[in-house]
């Protein structure tokens, strides 16, 4: 749970509304989302912050 914290922390400091669907994309590559919590985005946003492929 620490290290969960600790990189959620990590990806959230000094956020701005600017770049919150890259931050949201970055916790979702983490796997540090679950669907409850995406599906209180709008449609739109939860598709800004899909995870980009390797």
């Amino acid at each position: 749970m620490f290290a969960r914290d600790r990189r959620l922390d990590a990806i959230v400091d000094g956020s701005s509304r600017s770049d919150a669907a890259f931050r949201l994309m970055r916790m979702r590559t983490l796997g540090l989302v679950s669907e409850v919590d995406l599906a209180r985005f709008s449609d739109e946003f939860q598709q800004l912050s899909i995870p980009l492929k390797r």
